[in-house]
């Protein structure tokens, strides 16, 4: 074959469409390793991954919910997704147990899996936000730091615990709740 993209994996993407069908799609450039373009590789790298896809004029954001090896279009007919949102240092958008429970909600309810789906996400992960992890800080406030210095609360010991922890620099809910249970 002279197309070099016919060896590629095919990504099959549902959007936000009144259709119902899945979208054939060929991989970001670059995305997986030059000697690993196996399906069974781009399953693992993509399945549940946001995708940004171009769409008829604009630019549309979807999951990948399949890969294949062969798309029912010819090669020359197939568009490139112009970027992995969800890249590899991030969660995928949905996993495969969630992935499973939207395909039989598009089932059982007749509805376009994209639409399906697309109602399964936040806005913002609709949109094309990267996800990033929110981390909760605690600090103490003035009022705070002057209970501490007179060693209030007297009868609440673990309130006390939780001003010491939070009074250096503050601290992450998570290394709260793992220091004071």
């Amino acid at each position: 074959m002279d197309n070099p993209d016919a060896a590629e994996p095919v990504l099959q993407v549902a959007l936000d469409t009144p259709l119902r069908r899945l979208f054939d799609y060929l991989p970001p450039p670059a995305r997986l390793p030059p000697d690993d373009s196996s399906v069974a590789a781009a399953l693992a790298a993509y399945l549940g991954r946001r995708v940004a896809v171009p769409f008829g004029r604009q630019r549309l954001v979807g999951v990948v919910v399949n890969v294949i090896a062969a798309s029912t279009l010819g090669a020359d007919k197939l568009k490139r997704a112009t970027e992995l949102i969800d890249d590899a240092g991030s969660p995928a958008a949905l996993d495969a147990g969630l992935l499973a429970l939207l395909r039989w909600a598009t089932d059982y309810y007749h509805h376009p899996i994209g639409a399906v789906i697309a109602s399964a996400l936040p806005k913002l992960a609709r949109e094309g936000a990267p996800a990033r992890p929110i981390v909760e800080w605690w600090t103490i406030t003035a009022a705070g730091e002057a209970a501490l210095d007179a060693d209030e609360p007297r009868r609440a010991p673990k309130q006390r615990a939780l001003l010491r922890a939070a009074s250096a620099a503050g601290a992450s809910a998570s290394r709260l709740t793992a220091e004071l249970p």
